[in-house]
């Protein structure tokens, strides 16, 4: 295993349903994570899952619980986790390096969450990108998000709409306002702007002082779009992301946004906003 960065990278994915997931889609999953993790040259270490007989704990992926989990099919589970820990960890969950977890959220939602240390494989580097491509996969996702943070503020806890208690009070803020979201909020206004966000066709048409997301996308220089399937991928520099934030926040076009002086600049797209509305 490469020398362990201090910095990880996250994925999550969100999709709304009628219905929980059957098997296959974690059965799925569980192909995809050990893709993942032979891409990055180490082995699944863990494996838990919670439902029908599964209580939730991480058992070693070499044990006979972890067999039957898979020879299973996965039926009957809600939750599916795959870590990768340091052999001789006593806490592999507090210590792993790499992990991928599969939820169904009560009422109708199914969250996908990637986390990896950057010192297996960088951020938006070969694995990352190859990893983000075939989670997109997997189903029909309602949106999703990318993005690097420190391993102590641990970036999973985002996605997962966890407190750490390393938030800032702005942070927490924009956390709440998320957790006390509806899902037909969640489908139609994005969560916040990230290196990689991705975006559903309601989301993309959300009028923001008289032009739409998607021609405000376009008209944002030093960013990039492509289509993925019924999604849209919009990818913003790192050291763009906060300036997009506080502008469509400030327009009241994230849910997950908390504001906080001095309001800033308006950006260069709004002069393509005006010429648009022109």
């Amino acid at each position: 295993m490469k020398h362990p960065s201090k910095s990880e990278w996250v994925i999550g994915l969100h999709s709304y349903r009628e219905s929980s997931p059957i098997g296959n889609t974690f059965a799925s999953f569980y192909a995809a994570a050990t893709n993942l993790f032979a891409r990055m040259g180490v082995a699944m270490t863990h494996v838990a899952a919670e439902g029908d007989s599964y209580n939730g704990k991480l058992v070693k992926a070499s044990s006979a619980a972890a067999k039957r989990l898979v020879d299973s099919g996965f039926e009957g589970i809600t939750v599916l986790s795959c870590v990768v820990s340091p052999e001789g960890s006593k806490e592999p969950a507090y210590d792993r390096v790499v992990s991928a977890s599969l939820s169904w959220n009560s009422p109708n939602e199914l969250l996908l969450c990637v986390v990896a240390n950057d010192g297996l494989d960088a951020f938006l580097g070969p694995v990352f990108e190859a990893t983000l491509a075939e989670m997109l996969k997997l189903g029909n996702w309602s949106f999703g998000y990318a993005f690097r943070d420190t391993v102590e503020r641990q970036p999973d806890f985002h996605v997962l709409s966890l407190d750490n208690g390393r938030l800032s009070k702005m942070e927490s803020q924009a956390l709440r306002k998320w957790y006390a979201s509806k899902s037909s909020e969640r489908e139609q206004m994005p969560r916040s702007v990230y290196p990689v966000t991705i975006l559903n066709e309601s989301q993309l048409g959300l009028s923001v002082n008289g032009a739409t997301l998607a021609q405000i996308i376009e008209g944002t220089p030093n960013t990039t779009s492509n289509r993925v399937g019924a999604l849209v991928v919009w990818r913003v520099p790192e050291d763009q992301v906060q300036r997009l934030r506080d502008s469509l926040g400030a327009a009241g076009a994230l849910i997950a946004y908390a504001a906080h002086p001095p309001r800033p600049e308006p950006l260069s797209f709004v002069a393509s906003i005006e010429d648009v509305d022109g």
